[in-house]
């Protein structure tokens, strides 16, 4: 079982693709909001590809699976959530706080449910 900390960086890194967009939307708005945005899709992926080479020196402690299901159609259903952001335009605070709020409530839910299958940015690492 992963630990929480691991989860939400997971959950962080799901998301990269979507932050580059907006990234690429909010380039010429804000300054703090761009730092804010590369700061979620960099630390996440490090964090995410340091714990993987770690874990990739301990060999011999894992668990071997008795089955594994395919889970790849949820992608699409997760895909879903990457609309949000388009319906909110960032140009104050108040949109910011409640895509940030909002934002938040789907990370609880991909946490607390264990949707780490649902992960593009690992499809792009070459997991599956």
């Amino acid at each position: 079982m992963l630990k929480n900390w691991l989860k939400w960086i997971l959950f962080l890194s799901s998301y990269s693709v979507l932050f580059i967009v907006l990234g690429i939307r909010q380039y010429q708005s804000s300054t703090y909001l761009l730092y804010a945005l590369a700061g979620l899709i960099v630390i996440p992926n490090v964090v995410f590809l340091v714990t993987r080479c770690l874990v990739n020196q301990v060999e011999g402690k894992f668990k071997k699976f008795k089955r594994i299901t395919n889970k790849n159609s949820a992608n699409l259903d997760y895909l879903v959530t990457f609309i949000l952001p388009f319906l909110f335009s960032f140009d104050n605070a108040a949109d910011i706080i409640s895509f940030s709020v909002l934002f938040l409530f789907v990370g609880l839910l991909y946490v607390s449910s264990d949707m780490i299958y649902t992960n593009p940015t690992l499809r792009l690492f070459g997991y599956n």
